[in-house]
């Protein structure tokens, strides 16, 4: 019976370890979907992809990740067209912004014929702090590019501000998907839309999993003891 208890705490332990970091170390998951299908006959072709993370008050290390990216029709060019600021990996794969500067941006273009894009995003915890005054939080913002990215030449969208972002999220303590905005794209390159959703509680149901095979694990050690 007392080796059964260690075996168990120890369990319990490693268990809350592993999942504990990751629980702490993100703020905010979600996926986007882009529904570019009006831009496959649109003359200011081709378009690229623009991620940016806006550093605020500049005191707090803050990172979105971009990742499991699907273009439907079509692929990314496989080289980004503009960089600026501390960034890494590419829309093949996995993508990261980090606010070490002011503006962190990447954009990477895609093939004409791409009707719907898909992807998800993971931002950091961590919210800006100062020692009086009002913090500025930092932003993750995305936009789409037409043929003059290289000279951040935005398609026109509804954004309140007037900044053309698709997807604007604010990064604070306690964001939830309500406060991530999208807006719509305008003439000349209307049609393209935006959606946010919750991902699937994956991580959840791996925990339940876990818990049960431990469970099982924890039965069979009880039955040899006795």
């Amino acid at each position: 019976m007392k080796i059964t208890r260690i075996l168990l705490a120890a369990g319990a332990v490693a268990l809350a370890s592993a999942i504990a970091p990751a629980a702490r170390a993100t703020l905010l998951t979600y996926y986007v979907v882009l529904n570019t299908a009006s831009l496959g006959s649109d003359a200011n072709g081709p378009f690229s992809l623009d991620f940016q993370l806006a550093t605020g008050s500049g005191n707090v290390s803050n990172s979105v990740t971009l990742s499991n990216f699907l273009f439907f029709g079509g692929s990314p060019s496989g080289t980004p067209n503009f960089t600026d600021g501390s960034e890494s990996g590419s829309l093949a794969g996995t993508l990261t912004l980090t606010n070490a500067d002011a503006n962190n941006e990447f954009a990477e273009q895609f093939s004409t014929g791409v009707t719907k894009i898909q992807f998800e995003v993971s931002e950091t915890e961590n919210t800006e702090e100062v020692g009086s005054g009002t913090p500025t939080d930092d932003q993750f913002n995305l936009y789409i590019d037409d043929q003059n990215a290289s000279t951040n030449d935005d398609i026109a969208t509804g954004a309140t501000d007037g900044g053309d972002e698709l997807l604007e999220s604010a990064i604070f303590e306690n964001a939830t998907l309500s406060s991530v905005k999208t807006y719509n794209s305008t003439t000349p390159d209307s049609g393209v839309t935006v959606t946010t959703t919750v991902p699937e509680p994956a991580s959840t149901s791996l925990m339940v999993v876990a818990l049960g095979a431990f469970g099982l694990f924890a039965r069979s050690i009880r039955r040899r003891a006795a």
